[in-house]
């Protein structure tokens, strides 16, 4: 900008200067030219007088350089010129400056000469015996005084460009120096110009909005940035050329890589064939999902390229973890399977015994025993089926059940007492504590979980143990607990005591379904409440169930 000024003003001083200097040279020629003028006029007057006095004899005396004279006839014969044989000279009859003194008595005229440098001025005057008498000069044209005056003019021009270009880098350097000491990230503070105060309100503005939708996006990119951070789906961006340009905390969890990986390639960071192929898809502009196998895990893997131009292409691969939806169906299938298998024992039992007595093959002194087991077999048979009715029930909506206030200490009481002849027959000793205590909940679902949880004290307790039940109220909690004196769950068995038709000790027949602690473990969920294991070997289980108390429901 600065040497665009320079120039700008650079240009414009030589063009003024010179243009001046063309003005002074026209002036000065035009001046010098009226002088001439004047003197010619006056030269006139002089010999005019002198011929009336003495006529042709004063024209003769005159010396021939300088001023030219001619005494013309009023016909325009030339009487005498003191530059020129009169004899050989042509009629001045139609000369203007003749013309004009034979008419008026005085005529003036200029005639360019031979050459481009000079030229003739012309005065007459009329005498009065009606003769002629002119006077004329050479007067030097603007051409020859241009090149008369070409040193001093070149000298001049010399020194007035470099003044002109001294004022032009001043005035440069002054015009940009403002310019310069502007601070331009707080506009409206600025002194200088006014005629830049639009200019910085203008970029002021645009620093407002600029710092507004900066301090947008990074709000948008910190929202984004915990987002993704904070989901439990891995999120892989890849360029091109598979090289990771992006990784959430869960896909470098999931994928095991740790330190730097920005710019490496996937490949180099894990090797899993069928993630890699689904990738390689996706670098082909095709879009591609599958279900992979990770570790122990099993993970849905979309990856779906983001530009149609492969050069700029940008690969998004999603993990969506799908162990727990795996695990539901091998658990579906095996609830199928258990299922079958705990419904035929009972039916094939009921069938071989239905076959017995249809065939009379049953002494009457065996009658009673065996109608005793018939009897088992079928209410086994019906709690195996209640059991599975009661889960299908809490799958399908028990959280929409209008809700009650219920006393949990009362339905304790209950269970025990339904419990009491099962208790009595494997000489358990069952002991209860605690006070009134109202949670709100669904009275059946409670009914459900207090009583699994004492049979199965009871089931898997030694001969001859105890069974101690508490109902209490701690702050904004309301514990149950169950414990027993039985034989105790390993300690890597208690995770999957509360999977459906899970028994710890598969070799021995228990006479449960398998059921009752899914049961318990979903009626739980159901009322917010958590349940805690802690089980020894040989020395028994203790159960505790944490509803929340009245008024933290409400």
């Amino acid at each position: 900008m600065k040497k665009r000024i320079f120039h700008s003003i650079a240009v414009a001083t030589t063009l003024v200067v010179m243009i001046s200097m063309l003005l002074i040279l026209f002036t000065l020629h035009h001046a010098f030219t009226l002088n001439q003028q004047r003197q010619l006029k006056r030269y006139l007057l002089l010999a005019f007088q002198g011929v009336e006095m003495n006529d042709i004899s004063y024209l003769t005396a005159l010396p021939e350089e300088g001023l030219r004279l001619t005494l013309i006839d009023e016909d325009g014969t030339v009487l005498f010129d003191n530059q020129a044989d009169a004899n050989e000279m042509e009629n001045h009859l139609n000369r203007p400056e003749v013309e004009h003194a034979l008419l008026t008595g005085y005529g003036e005229s200029s005639r360019q000469s031979d050459t481009l440098f000079e030229k003739q001025l012309y005065a007459a005057k009329r005498l009065s015996d009606g003769r002629i008498i002119r006077a004329s000069v050479s007067h030097a044209t603007i051409i020859k005084t241009l090149f008369s005056l070409v040193n001093a003019l070149i000298v001049v021009l010399l020194l007035s460009l470099g003044v002109a270009f001294w004022l032009a880098s001043k005035l440069s350097r002054r015009i940009v120096a403002p310019l310069n000491r502007l601070n331009l990230d707080k506009p409206l503070e600025n002194e200088g110009y006014d005629e830049l105060s639009p200019l910085l309100v203008r970029i002021d503005s645009q620093q407002r909005t600029l710092l507004a939708r900066e301090d947008q996006f990074r709000r948008q990119e910190k929202d984004f940035s915990m987002l993704v951070a904070s989901i439990s789906e891995g999120m892989i961006l890849l360029d091109h050329e598979g090289n990771v340009l992006f990784m959430n905390p869960a896909a470098q969890a999931i994928i095991s890589v740790s330190g730097d990986y920005l710019g490496k390639s996937l490949l180099s960071l894990n090797r899993n064939f069928d993630l890699l192929s689904l990738i390689h898809s996706a670098q082909q502009g095709k879009k591609s999902s599958g279900r992979i196998e990770i570790g122990d895990s099993f993970y849905l893997v979309s990856a779906v390229p983001i530009d149609s131009d492969q050069s700029l292409r940008r690969i998004a691969v999603v993990l969506v973890d799908q162990t727990d939806s795996e695990r539901a169906q091998k658990q579906r299938r095996e609830f199928t399977a258990n299922v079958s298998h705990e419904l035929k024992t009972p039916l094939h039992a009921l069938a071989g015994y239905s076959e017995l007595l249809k065939l009379h093959m049953v002494k009457k002194e065996d009658l009673d025993s065996f109608y005793q087991n018939l009897d088992d077999r079928v209410h086994k048979l019906i709690s195996l089926v209640e059991d599975m009715i009661s889960l299908s029930n809490i799958d399908e909506g028990a959280y929409d059940i209008a809700r009650q206030e219920v006393d949990l200490y009362a339905i304790v009481l209950e269970a025990v007492r339904e419990l009491a002849p099962f208790a009595d027959e494997k000489k358990i000793d069952i002991h209860v504590s605690g006070e009134s205590t109202v949670i709100i909940g669904l009275p059946k679902l409670l009914n459900s979980l207090t009583f699994n949880l004492i049979e199965n004290a009871i089931r898997y307790n030694k001969p001859s143990g105890r069974v101690d039940v508490s109902v209490q109220k701690q702050q904004e909690t309301v514990v149950l607990v169950v414990k027993d004196t039985g034989i105790g769950i390993p300690k890597d068995e208690i995770e999957h005591i509360f999977q459906r038709f899970y028994q710890v000790d598969k070799g021995r027949s228990s006479g449960g379904t398998g059921l009752g602690l899914a049961l318990v473990k979903h009626a739980a969920q159901i009322h917010q409440a958590g349940v805690d294991v802690d089980s020894s070997l040989g020395e028994g289980t203790t159960m505790t169930v944490r509803f929340p108390c009245l008024q933290s429901q409400e």
